[in-house]
């Protein structure tokens, strides 16, 4: 048992030879945010594109400030007459 708060983790390597006679590495950790193996082999996200990455802090940046990201205060309503015909 640990200290309450406290993570665990865990690392380490092993290696292995495939089917297709080449041998593979893999380097991991383990902790609460899950397993993350790391190898040359491994396929690999592309980068998120600077456009998205510009977005992506903006937004993390308003929910710092506290400011609502779901659409309020930019011209949407969450209810009453929405100028649809109801039916």
């Amino acid at each position: 048992a640990g200290v309450a708060g406290e993570s665990e983790s865990v690392s380490g390597s092993f290696s292995y030879t495939g089917p297709d006679g080449v041998q593979y590495s893999i380097t991991y950790t383990a902790d609460e945010y899950g397993f993350h193996p790391q190898g040359a082999h491994l396929p690999t996200p592309p980068p998120i594109p600077p456009e998205i990455q510009r977005g992506v802090e903006l937004a993390l940046a308003a929910e710092a400030r506290g400011e609502n990201q779901d659409g309020g205060g930019r011209g949407y309503s969450h209810g009453g007459d929405s100028g649809y015909p109801s039916g």
